[in-house]
């Protein structure tokens, strides 16, 4: 039988920022990352509280890697809007 492989949190963090720069915020829902990873919603859960959590640490990395990205120019009162801008923003990168 062939060993499942494990992400630690980080790896989903990695592979959360990769599905969004290249799919956008659609692809960072909780069943399209495990649907990415071909992994379950409890390997998930096994290394992350929660989703938010792990879309604050997604936003972080993110932040990082494009430390003069316009986050602050971002509305704070309408997500879909942050949504876009995060997404065109992080496609920016690579």
């Amino acid at each position: 039988m062939p060993s499942k492989r494990c992400l630690s949190a980080s790896d989903w963090v990695a592979l959360g920022l990769t599905l969004l720069t290249k799919a956008g915020p659609e692809a960072v829902k909780l069943e399209a990352i495990c649907a990415a990873a071909e992994l379950t919603f409890g390997s998930f859960y096994h290394h992350v509280a929660e989703h938010g959590a792990s879309m604050l640490a997604l936003a972080r990395a993110w932040h990082s890697e494009a430390p003069d990205a316009p986050v602050d120019e971002l509305p704070p009162s309408d997500p879909e809007t942050q949504a876009v801008a995060l997404t065109k923003a992080a496609i920016a990168i690579n």
